[in-house]
């Protein structure tokens, strides 16, 4: 019993040879493969979905640095790039990347992203239901819904990397500090808050008809659409007061 104990028990295999000798070694997690030099498991690298439609998806260098390390050989340069990857409908993916040059460095960035996607839970063309807020250590993103007409409202050099994560009729701010690492998890972060109708209808068991947010039955149109509408009505109100001011100036 014991000895079935100890087959069983942890992620280890225990084998039996013709001697009746144990020898055991670790369990193979998935997705994996053992390598002999160095005694461990590494984990497979993640290909790229065939079914993924890439002429769809566009790609923003948020950040790129020259880089050095100690080798043997001495010491050398190379670059590191952060890329966004995304389909503007709520597909999108961050990717680190590393490379002699900095076209290469973008290239390996991208081909990350891409192997490491994730999707809003949004509903296209509506308000948000809730605002969201992530964080993480000082850094803060905050996702704050607007009414629908309104766009997006945001910090000019972030608005590439909004159009690219399929945010429309929002304010967006993000707070402290330039590093992206961080930047990124607070991001991901607000992300996931995220919660569409459709989710929520099968989270509480409510019609989906009747999960609205404030400011779902209407929409704000400029007005500067109204400016010609609105010329011969404001001078006839003009013209009612100057007769009304010459009335009461002139009275006998």
């Amino acid at each position: 019993r014991e000895l079935h104990f100890y087959r069983t028990a942890g992620p280890v295999e225990w084998q039996e040879d013709q001697a009746g000798n144990h020898t055991w070694k670790w369990r193979q997690p998935p997705n994996t493969f053992w390598d002999e030099r160095r005694k461990v498991y590494i984990r497979e690298q993640k290909g790229v979905d065939p079914s993924l439609e890439l002429k769809e998806m566009r790609q923003h260098l948020l950040d790129i640095c020259r880089m050095g390390s100690m080798v043997k050989v001495g010491r050398i340069q190379y670059f590191r790039t952060i890329v966004v990857v995304g389909n503007g409908k709520g597909v999108y993916g961050f990717g680190v990347g590393f490379g002699n040059t900095a076209k290469d460095a973008r290239a390996d960035g991208s081909l990350k992203a891409l192997q490491n996607l994730d999707y809003i839970d949004m509903d296209p063309g509506r308000m948000m239901t809730t605002p969201c807020k992530g964080t993480e250590y000082k850094h803060s993103c905050e996702i704050i819904s607007r009414p629908i007409g309104r766009g997006i409202k945001a910090n000019k050099k972030f608005l590439p990397l909004l159009y690219i994560l399929g945010l429309d009729n929002c304010k967006v701010r993000f707070m402290h500090g330039p590093r992206w690492f961080t930047r990124i998890r607070a991001i991901k972060r607000a992300l996931d808050m995220m919660v569409s109708r459709r989710t929520l209808a099968n989270m509480t068991g409510k019609r989906y008809a009747l999960l609205v947010a404030p400011g779902d039955h209407w929409v704000h149109w400029p007005d500067r659409w109204f400016q010609v509408i609105r010329e011969p009505y404001d001078s006839r109100a003009a013209q009612i007061k100057l007769a009304r001011k010459h009335a009461l100036h002139f009275k006998k």
